[in-house]
């Protein structure tokens, strides 16, 4: 890869440096099955003396996207994901004029057998489907969260996504062997955030309401 020309177009795409390090990484190191962002952070680490945190991650993730150099086939979890690069050269193509007029050109509508217009089926949006999937997923955490008598106000609740039913579930078991927390909501948040070890779980006490969400056995 043209380093000069990675450059230049980041400086026009306004890439931050996270982003443009992550690109680099991978365009070396990129594994087609699944890319672990754990490896990269290591990468980093040892250059930068700390890792990135994790929603600078997540946010170059989204502007690789965003500017089209990486499509994400697959998300296993938020850090390993399947990618697929493309060239940056296909990026950089200019569009030839006859392209443009194609672009430009109204599209005809499509006509059925007896010379009449086919009728166009409504598109639902996938903006709105999304985000009811993700306001689902967000009532099974706060379900946990709230049996636990953890209270996350709306606005300071979406974190929770980033993370699976499981890993919430095993910090709050975590969360109830501890003793004498006066801020439980921001010691359940950093357990999770800085990937506390919860293992081994030991069987704690009886709770109907966790019990009830399986949360506890």
């Amino acid at each position: 890869m043209d380093i000069e020309e990675f450059q230049r177009f980041a400086y026009e795409s306004k890439l931050t440096p996270a982003s443009q390090n992550l690109y680099l990484w991978l365009v070396k190191n990129h594994n087609e099955d699944a890319d672990d962002l754990r490896d990269f952070d290591e990468f980093i680490e040892k250059h930068r003396g700390k890792p990135y945190h994790r929603e600078t991650l997540r946010r170059s993730i989204n502007q690789l996207k965003e500017h089209g150099l990486i499509v994400v086939a697959r998300e296993f979890r938020w850090n390993i994901l399947r990618l697929a690069l493309r060239p940056l050269k296909l990026l950089n193509q200019k569009k030839s004029p006859e392209s443009d007029q194609k672009l430009t050109k109204k599209p005809s509508k499509p006509r059925g057998f007896g010379g009449g217009f086919i009728q166009q089926q409504p598109i639902k949006s996938k903006k709105s489907e999304k985000a009811k999937q993700s306001k689902m997923e967000l009532a099974k955490r706060l379900e946990i969260c709230e049996a636990a008598g953890l209270d996350y106000v709306p606005g300071q609740q979406e974190w929770l996504l980033g993370f699976s039913i499981e890993e919430i579930s095993d910090a709050v078991k975590y969360l109830l062997k501890q003793a004498d927390i006066h801020n439980r909501e921001g010691f359940f948040r950093r357990s999770l955030e800085e990937c506390w070890n919860f293992a081994p779980v030991q069987k704690l006490v009886n709770i109907a309401g966790l019990r009830s969400l399986g949360v506890l056995a």
